[in-house]
């Protein structure tokens, strides 16, 4: 039978060519299926991403410093008071009360080695810076020094008027020491006492030193 006009009775070139690209086709479509979905059958992850990863950054905040405050206290002040110490006549007077609580006027004798007052002038004694005129504070420390000499014997510090054996205008200024030795029972005893303790003088100068009193009350 002859073959169909415009055969050649070569190859089917066209049906050829048709095959190829329908296998293409196939082959273009399984491998789209494969990376769809994979070998295992779930769907593929898509193409790495190119995006560039989030940065994330993380504030620090600033260190804490903590500011410690001390107050200081005012710097503290001390005032002190010195007492002005006692006049002579503040302790004068002292000294007058504490004898006036221990005196016994029972009698017996005793000697006045001083009784002045305030302003006396003395001709025959002299006080500490030389004066013959003795003031309180001078005859304070007269007395204060018969203290001391006599400090085995009863030392007083008395007014003239706080003795009945003294009398006068201003027995209520004059301040006197009496000291007693503790067995002077008469006159006698206390004159010769005096020419003892004082025997360098004599007469008035005597008197004036040591001059006997009886303790009684006024």
């Amino acid at each position: 039978m002859a073959p169909p006009p415009g055969s050649h009775g070569g190859p089917p070139w066209t049906a050829i060519v048709a095959a190829v690209a329908a296998g293409v086709l196939l082959l273009g479509a399984g491998g789209a299926a494969l990376w769809f979905f994979g070998p295992d059958g779930e769907p593929a992850a898509g193409p790495p991403s190119t995006s560039t990863p989030a940065t994330t950054v993380t504030a620090t905040p600033p260190p804490t410093t903590t500011v410690t405050s001390t107050a200081t206290p005012p710097p503290t002040t001390t005032v002190t008071t010195t007492a002005a110490p006692p006049s002579a006549a503040e302790q004068l007077s002292d000294k007058r009360d504490e004898s006036l609580a221990r005196l016994d006027t029972d009698g017996d004798w005793a000697v006045s080695l001083s009784a002045k007052q305030d302003g006396t002038r003395d001709d025959r004694q002299v006080t500490s810076s030389g004066s013959h005129v003795f003031r309180l504070p001078d005859i304070l420390q007269l007395h204060e020094g018969y203290e001391s000499t006599y400090a085995w014997a009863d030392v007083y510090l008395l007014k003239a008027e706080d003795l009945g054996s003294t009398v006068g205008a201003d027995d209520d200024k004059i301040w006197m020491t009496i000291v007693d030795p503790g067995w002077l029972t008469t006159r006698e005893d206390a004159e010769a006492w005096c020419a003892v303790e004082f025997s360098w003088l004599s007469g008035d100068d005597l008197d004036n030193a040591c001059y006997p009193r009886q303790l009684r009350a006024p």
